[in-house]
């Protein structure tokens, strides 16, 4: 199976590059031509399945950049290995990318590929002979259509498997972010008397969504700092009606930003894989989040 998903990755990446690969630069508009296979992908899957309800999809609105657009395809990703436990497959491990500054279009080209892979492979699992039609031209595209067609991909994931997410998965993530700021901490020699705060057991995930603007506050202070610029999250910005989703979609955000730290503090570190954590509650999520907020504190540039 591993060999037969090496070869797939790599018939696709060379029957969908575009012409002008070698020659010029991949760009959004690229990119979001191979997103839009993912979403006919999906579709064909859908109908397997003769799931007719649509997700409402209303598209952020912000200045993101293609290091958005990875974060988001990992939790695409993330999804794809829900429904294939859900069939019996094993799941797949998914990469971190080295800190950068940003994200070259042309490494998220290559990860729409590998999604495009996971979905054939579940399509060959699952018996279904349908073809997608060819990748559509666009021009002048932005990295935010890249994010949101993905974020299309993703909702509709969760109609496939059945399965929202809960606070586990959100959990696992945020891990991440911890384990991120501990290996900076480690990396430079911080002093860390931080500890985990309280829980708080009647938090919601509306007091987890804010648990993550707090944090992202204090990323973004060290970014001025170094004098790498922040980006406006306030589209992010959910009113009362918050899912575990949305507390996901904010962590991921936070995690693509601490890699412009590393980057900035020359820190090569990659990002751990995800450890699940069986029955996790928002309390959970929420004391983590803040102990990550009071760990970021001890970081200066």
């Amino acid at each position: 199976m591993h060999s037969l998903r090496i070869f797939l990755f790599l018939a696709l990446l060379f029957s969908f590059l575009p012409a002008t690969y070698g020659q010029s630069r991949i760009t959004p508009s690229d990119v979001l031509a191979q997103v839009t296979q993912i979403n006919k992908e999906i579709a064909i899957i859908k109908r397997h399945y003769k799931i007719s309800k649509k997700v409402v999809v209303k598209p952020f609105v912000a200045k993101l950049t293609p290091r958005h657009s990875w974060q988001k395809s990992y939790l695409v990703m993330l999804k794809l290995n829900v429904i294939r436990q859900k069939n019996g497959l094993s799941r797949f491990p998914i990469g971190s990318m080295e800190p950068l500054p940003d994200i070259a279009p042309e490494l998220l080209y290559a990860q729409s590929q590998r999604i495009l892979t996971e979905l054939t492979l579940l399509k060959t699992r699952l018996g279904i002979l349908k073809k997608v039609s060819k990748a559509p031209k666009y021009f002048n595209k932005k990295p935010i259509d890249v994010f949101n067609g993905l974020h299309e991909a993703s909702l509709n994931l969760e109609l496939i498997s059945h399965e929202s997410i809960d606070p586990t998965y959100v959990f696992a993530e945020v891990l991440r972010v911890y384990e991120d700021l501990s290996q900076i901490v480690i990396s430079k020699g911080i002093r860390d008397d931080s500890y985990p705060p309280s829980k708080v057991l009647s938090v919601t995930p509306k007091d987890s969504l804010k648990a993550t603007f707090d944090l992202m506050a204090h990323i973004q202070k060290l970014q001025k700092k170094a004098g790498i610029k922040t980006i406006d999250f306030s589209p992010f910005k959910k009113g009362k009606e918050v899912h575990p989703s949305d507390v996901l979609n904010m962590v991921g955000m936070c995690l693509a930003e601490i890699q412009t730290v590393k980057a900035h503090m020359e820190i090569k570190h990659l990002t751990p894989a995800a450890e699940y954590h069986e029955s996790k509650t928002p309390s959970d999520v929420h004391q983590l989040l803040r102990w990550a907020s009071l760990k970021i504190q001890k970081i200066t540039i």
